[in-house]
């Protein structure tokens, strides 16, 4: 697609609207078959747990519509890619609870659980779409997903469609994998004046789907294990669970919906306009806190984007300073069509780092591994890697806060205690476990175990994009060069200390210990 095709036209400032039809640049066709019609159309949704706000959602009632279903079918599981523990579990499972409440009426024609063998579920999930009009499903950028996807489309008897609601660009109109940035940045400001008149239906599905009939006693979906969920989280012994770790408890943060709503409207209410001044600052607690709810889909991306630019109309921030912007100014590093500082610095957290992991996955195979890094930075860290290290700790002392550093220790307790690490302070938490391993690789791998294992947005190409980065992906060399870190940027605890208010943090988490 053509940058300057679907840019910003001149005078014109970017409004959210809602398309009448799935755009087909969200749409992958897996199993290219004819759909039939009077079927039931079969909706997996595996990573995106939302009932409005999503393009597969809204794909699926378009089938249905266009062949006259008699039913909608929907069966909810975990991604297959998630980190099992019963953390992620009890998170999940709080929006599959609001789903069963919304979809009360539906009987079997809502199933949710988590498999014990995916190649098991897809073998069911093929029987049952055996008897569709069409199945759907999340799209997602991880190889192994899409291949998973594609034997699926290999073996199912209708059709398969893919349907992309990561971001606000489809995956499908990126153009190539950007190594910066800076040059990701510019392209979002030219495609997204277009892709926000492309916006998902927000209205809830219990709206929108009134045949709500249950099947009865047709089995379209064979006998399966989730009905074990709720004895597991109900701390049952009588279920053999041996593939969920049970060594990450749950934390007291509620998942689903709601809960991601509840803190959206809080954060935009109090925090937004002063996120850019504050948000590097533990003490302030400015940031978000959605980074879990986007990584399990029960908020979309899409409607924060439409409430930040509804909030700035609403002071008055948005039409008169857009039309008084030269062309270089509008395509700014960060000014965002002249948006108040606080908002544009949100709107880039959420549409440039956080999109450009999902287009770091769609086109590198190899996301997460040490030969993702940018070529430079492999070279500096090799140069300096048998270079003496302070200290060396193990994975396990890591996990437990068991370093003589009190600031990195008080991040890993609340990475380890309460899911989630400060924007800022994992920057330093990445680069202290850096220094202290005996090599990058073993640094690397041990940033990803401790994230994927404890954080509630582990497994995410957002997680990815801030790990990577603390070994030099989106970055350049920095000088002058150091020991263990060659020309990779470097950060200190010391000098986070003196920049960043840390009192009310340290005292919260800088107690605990892991054990």
């Amino acid at each position: 697609m053509s940058l300057s095709k679907n840019g910003p036209k001149r005078n014109e400032f970017p409004r959210p609207g809602h398309a009448s039809a799935v755009p087909r640049e969200r749409i992958r066709l897996v199993r290219d078959l004819p759909i039939r019609p009077g079927r039931p159309v079969l909706y997996w949704m595996g990573v995106q747990h939302r009932l409005s706000w999503n393009f597969a959602l809204d794909r699926a009632l378009e089938i249905a519509e266009a062949c006259h279903s008699p039913h909608l079918l929907l069966v909810e599981t975990l991604a297959p890619f998630q980190r099992l523990t019963i953390r992620h579990l009890h998170f999940w499972w709080d929006a599959v609870c609001e789903h069963a409440s919304a979809l009360s009426a539906w009987g079997r024609n809502f199933v949710a659980g988590c498999p014990r063998s995916w190649e098991g579920f897809l073998e069911r999930l093929v029987v049952a779409a055996s008897h569709c009009a069409a199945l759907i499903v999340d799209e997602f950028p991880y190889h192994d997903y899409r291949q998973l996807l594609n034997q699926l489309g290999e073996r199912a008897q209708c059709r398969v469609e893919a349907v992309d609601s990561c971001g606000l660009l489809p995956l499908a109109v990126h153009p190539r994998c950007f190594s910066t940035a800076r040059g990701f940045r510019r392209v979002v400001q030219e495609l997204l004046p277009h892709w926000l008149r492309q916006l998902p239906d927000p209205r809830p599905l219990s709206d929108r789907w009134q045949r709500t009939q249950p099947i009865g006693n047709e089995q379209w979906w064979p006998p399966v294990t989730p009905e074990e969920v709720p004895e597991l989280l109900a701390g049952s012994s009588s279920v053999d669970l041996a593939w969920i770790d049970h060594a990450v408890p749950p934390v007291r943060e509620r998942g689903g919906s709601k809960a991601a709503h509840a803190r959206w409207t809080y954060f935009l209410a109090h925090k937004i306009e002063h996120y850019d001044s504050q948000r590097n600052h533990p003490d302030a607690e400015a940031t978000s806190g959605l980074s879990s709810y986007l990584h399990f889909g029960v908020i979309s991306p899409h409607e924060l984007v439409r409430d930040i630019f509804h909030l700035a109309d609403e002071l008055g921030r948005c039409k008169n300073n857009y039309h008084r912007l030269s062309d270089a100014e509008k395509h700014a590093t960060k000014s965002w069509w002249g948006l108040p500082s606080g908002l544009a610095e949100f709107l880039d957290q959420l549409l440039v780092w956080r999109e450009i992991g999902f287009n770091f996955c769609a086109f590198q195979r190899e996301y997460k591994s040490w030969n993702s890094l940018p070529e430079w930075a492999r070279r500096t860290l090799t140069k300096h890697h048998s270079d003496p290290r302070p200290k060396t700790y193990t994975e396990a002392q890591l996990a437990h806060s068991a370093t003589e550093d009190v600031l990195w220790n008080a991040a890993q307790t609340e990475l380890r205690e309460h899911g989630r690490i400060h924007n800022y302070l994992r920057m330093l938490w990445g680069k202290k476990i850096l220094e202290w391993s005996p090599t990058p690789e073993s640094a690397l791998e041990t940033m990803i175990e401790l994230n994927d294992r404890y954080a509630l947005d582990g497994c995410d190409p957002n997680s990815y994009t801030g790990i990577c980065w603390i070994l030099g992906r989106y970055d350049r060399p920095w000088g002058p060069e150091r020991p263990i870190f060659g020309t990779v940027r470097y950060m200190s605890t010391a000098s986070a200390m003196r920049k960043l208010r840390l009192t009310a943090y340290l005292q919260k988490y800088g107690s605990a210990t892991g054990g």
